[in-house]
Order: C-alpha cells, then structure tokens, then sequence
C-alpha cells in the first residue's frame, strides 16, 4: 500500500476519534435546557416570596386570659382605689355582687386575651339581664335592652388588656336599659339577678355586627331576705335571750343566720311649754279676763306663768333601729360594727343570746332597743324585725333566794354546785333527797313494827 494512502486512512481515523471524545466531553459541560431554567427560577422565586412577603392575615380572637379557669372564673376584685380586695369565703359566693361590694364601690376586673386585632379597631363592653348584645336592635333602639359598661367608653386594643368595670356600672341598667343609673342609690334595689356582660370586637369602620365577641355571667343580689316573726325577750344579767317564730322562707337564696343588733332605748322627752299664765291675787287665784285685767293686777293680783305639757315618757325607741322618716334600716358593715350584739349561724335555730354591743357587755339597769334580722349566701342582711325593749338585770335562784331569806343549811359537800345549774341548786335537791329517804325509812321501820307486833299476838293466842 502506498504511503500516502495509509496516511490518509489514519487521518481519517484519528479524526474519527477526535471527533466522538470531543462530543463526550461537551456533553458533560452543556448548557441547561430551556425547561430547565424555568423551573430554576420558579422555584427560586417562590422561596424569595416566602422570605419577604408580607405575613397572612389571620381571624382575631378574644377570650379570658389562660391564667384564670373555672367556671364561672374567679375574677379579681378591685377597690375604688385600684388595690386589689379580697373576697367572701367560697360559703357566701364570693363571685356574686352583694349589697356591701356595691356600697364600696368594688369593680371587676376582666382579663382578656385578644390576638390578630386591626389598628383601628374597637373594642366595647355592653350588659344585659339576658338579651344578644351583638344584635344592633339590642345595643341602639328605642326598644333596647342592653347598655354599655362604663357608659359610651371604649377600651384600648392590647394583646392582655385588664378592663375594670364598676359593679354598679353592670348593675344601672336593670330597671331601665335607656337610662342607667350607676350611682350609690342603685344598691339595695336589685333582687338576685343574673347579667351578662359582653365584650365585643368590631373591625375598623364596622359599627353592626361584631367579628367576635366574649361573655361573662355575674349574679348580682343586694337585697337580703326577709326579717324573722314573732320576736320575743327574756331579760339575765349583763345579757337578753332574744327569740323568734320564724326565719321565714327566705326568699331567692338560702338563709345563712341570724344577727341581734342593740341599742340603747331613746326615752321620748317634750320640754315644757311657759305660753300659758294665770293669776294669782290676794286670797286666792283669780282667773284672767281680759276686760278686767288692769282692774285685776291694781288689785293687787299677779301674772304667774304656768308649764303646760312636757315630760318625759318611756317609749321604747331607738333613732338608730327606727329612722324618724319610717325609712327601712338595711345593715351594712359599719351598722354591724356599731350595733351587732349577737349572732346565730345557720338556719335551724330560734334562739339568741345578746350580751355585747360594740365589743362592750350589755349593762344592768339599761334598757335596750333589740331588733333582729336575717343574711343569705351573699352575706346580705335583710331588713329590721319590729323592735323590742328589754333590761337586763342579774338574776337570782331558788337558793340564793332561801340564804337571803335566812336559811341556813347547806356548805360542805352538799353545796357543790352541778354542771349548768345554779349556784346552791344541787345541794337543794341533796337536801329535798335526803329528807325523802329519812321519811322512807321511818315509814318502812313503822311498817316493819307493826308486823312484829302482829305476829307477838299471834304466838300469845297460840299459847
């Protein structure tokens, strides 16, 4: 073979390599192909829109605050100057309203949890006896039956908000929705009630219909129950055992006792009246006639001014038990304080003994003002019974009677006293037994005679 055709065919064979490892390697460094790319970027795209966009919209929510549970919850108490008080023990329904929480002024304190809220937003509190305060007709009609709580005020958008609200904020629009009266005259009026108190949300620029809403139930009584019947007194020393009939049904809650209150009773005194005169004249009293006085005083006659009327008289009364203008006495903690002189717990019994007033005995010789009433589960005290007078006086027994009288018998052992009698009453009875048994005994020694002799005759008769 010719060289020039062997070196033709190795060209051609060398480029034939060349040519299939220059395709090889450009495979393996070739540019992406157009579908490629696009998914590249698609994807790069929706990572870049999950790191910068803007967060997703999310519903708002409000509820209680996780800290506080139960059912109802226990909510704080805050007083006019924003300490927190403390409650009733949990026997008289600390989480109700009671005459005294309204007299003090106490406020509840709703802790609320409120997330994803808007900017402008608002947020509102409104109180019924029962009706849907999220339906507008309820909230502003003329047939309204919801009011808001405070009155027209707003809240504040936070995350925890503390909303206090007065209870007699709740309370003011129990007679009269349209017009609440949220002043001190509102306690003492209110039965056992039961409000409800809403929070609703309403997202900016909505006045209607709430986005969500949040209810609490407070049960609100200051009235207490009926006073007790058939009052009666015993006067002792330093002390007055009061009783009653009845306690009575007690009305919408259960009855929890009874409290005495004493006073000193008021006697009713008219200062005597010097309006009245009459004549005195030589020899004897000559009536005024008023044509012949002159003639009267020259005759030696003169004008003595008389008293009319006045004195003082014992009427059982107490200004502080019966107001002058016939108004009802509802006690509250300072009345207690002031005129308390015994108490009963419970509703089962008929009987009290009154012997301090003001943390003093009662004293002997003094009359007092005595009046009862009943409290409930609230700790409410209802209304005054009718009023009694009574003196407590120290009081003697049978035997320290006999030895003021000039008995003399006792001492020793026999004048032992017994547990819960008087002071000489077991050696009285020892005394009254032992002369018993010594007629016993010279009844039953006769009786014994008496056989003996009877069977002397007979063995007599039989000799």
């Amino acid at each position: 073979m010719p060289p020039s055709a062997f070196s033709s065919r190795s060209s051609r064979s060398s480029s034939r390599h060349s040519s299939a490892t220059s395709g090889r390697s450009s495979s393996r460094f070739a540019i992406p192909s157009a579908r490629a790319v696009v998914r590249a970027l698609g994807a790069a795209a929706f990572a870049v829109g999950v790191l910068f966009a803007p967060s997703v919209a999310h519903a708002v929510t409000l509820d209680i605050s996780p800290a506080y549970t139960g059912n109802p919850p226990s909510l704080p108490r805050i007083g006019p100057n924003g300490d927190i008080l403390q409650k009733r023990p949990l026997t008289l329904n600390p989480e109700g309203v009671s005459l005294q929480d309204c007299l003090d002024d106490q406020s509840i304190r709703f802790p609320l949890a409120l997330a994803d809220f808007e900017a402008n937003a608002s947020l509102q509190a409104w109180a019924s006896t029962g009706a849907d305060c999220t339906q507008q007709a309820n909230r502003n009609s003329s047939t309204q039956l919801c009011w808001q709580v405070p009155n027209g005020k707003g809240f504040p958008l936070t995350l925890n908000p503390n909303i206090d609200i007065p209870v007699r904020s709740i309370m003011s629009g129990a007679f009269d929705p349209r017009t609440p009266n949220a002043t001190a005259s509102i306690c003492g009026t209110v039965d056992l009630t039961t409000f409800s108190v809403q929070f609703l949300y309403f997202t900016p620029g909505q006045i209607a219909t709430p986005a969500v809403s949040k209810n609490f139930t407070i049960q609100v009584d200051t009235i207490g129950p009926p006073a007790p019947t058939g009052l009666s007194h015993l006067p002792g020393n330093t002390r007055i055992r009061v009783s009653w009939d009845t306690i009575g049904e007690g009305g919408l809650v259960s009855l929890t006792g009874v409290n005495v209150y004493c006073d000193p009773s008021v006697a009713t005194t008219t200062p005597p009246t010097t309006d009245a005169t009459t004549l005195v004249c030589d020899g004897g009293d000559a009536e005024a006639d008023a044509e012949d006085a002159d003639a009267d005083l020259d005759a030696g006659c003169v004008e003595v001014p008389v008293e009319a009327g006045g004195g003082t008289t014992n009427e059982c009364s107490s200004p502080n038990l019966v107001p002058a203008d016939g108004g009802t006495v509802l006690p509250d903690n300072e009345f207690n304080n002031k005129f308390r002189c015994g108490s009963l717990t419970g509703n089962t019994g008929s009987s009290v003994i009154a012997d301090s007033v003001a943390g003093h005995p009662l004293v002997n010789g003094t009359t007092y003002a005595v009046a009862i009433a009943a409290t409930d589960q609230f700790n409410n005290v209802g209304p005054l019974s009718n009023v009694v007078c009574e003196t407590p006086e120290e009081t003697t027994d049978f035997w320290q009677t006999y030895k003021k009288d000039g008995g003399s018998a006792g001492g020793g052992y026999c004048s032992v006293d017994g547990v819960g009698l008087p002071m000489g009453s077991v050696s009285v009875l020892a005394v009254m037994g032992a002369l018993a048994l010594s007629t016993l005994r010279r009844r039953r020694e006769r009786d014994q005679g008496s056989r003996r002799d009877s069977v002397s005759g007979d063995e007599r008769n039989d000799r």
